[in-house]
């Protein structure tokens, strides 16, 4: 055996296929660790804003609940406080305002306390001519273009 290279032993070569291999594993083991720490990361700062944003538009429904004139006062409070930390949405709303002094969006600050009385001979296919579904869905998108509506940004023409 000692004219023979230590290189063609079985032994050796598959000594050296491991190390090999353990040395991969361990580089592939520590890039999928970092990478998915990044992903941890930038999905917990995802969160944050989420729900920094949901916490904004709550606010901004809640101080709405009221007249046009004292919801305007609670927009602008919200605004000059940096309750409002979105700055797309800062300006908005300070443009709004801007455009209709003293008149902010308004909402009733509650539903209806009463009982509620359904005509039992109401169809709203007969009413409307949509299915009944579709019906509450037309009503659902109003609803949400007048809440959304006054904070749009209207686009300027650049020129």
């Amino acid at each position: 055996m000692s004219g023979e290279s230590l290189w063609s032993s079985p032994l050796v070569l598959a000594i050296l296929a491991a190390a090999v291999g353990l040395i991969g594993n361990v580089g592939v083991t520590w890039l999928n660790s970092s990478e998915q720490r990044k992903l941890e990361q930038e999905r917990a700062l995802f969160n944050d804003k989420l729900e920094s944003s949901k916490s904004e538009a709550a606010r901004i429904l809640e101080v709405i609940k009221t007249d046009p004139e004292k919801a305007a006062n609670n927009l602008k409070f919200l605004i000059e406080t940096g309750l409002v930390s979105d700055r797309n949405i800062q300006k908005s709303v300070t443009e709004y305002l801007a455009k209709n002094p003293g008149k902010g969006p308004s909402l009733p600050s509650s539903l209806p306390t009463g009982p509620i009385e359904i005509d039992p001979q109401f169809n709203s296919r007969q009413s409307t001519g949509l299915p009944r579904n579709s019906v509450s869905r037309v009503y659902r998108q109003n609803l949400r273009m007048t809440l959304i509506k006054p904070f749009m940004m209207e686009p300027t023409s650049s020129g």
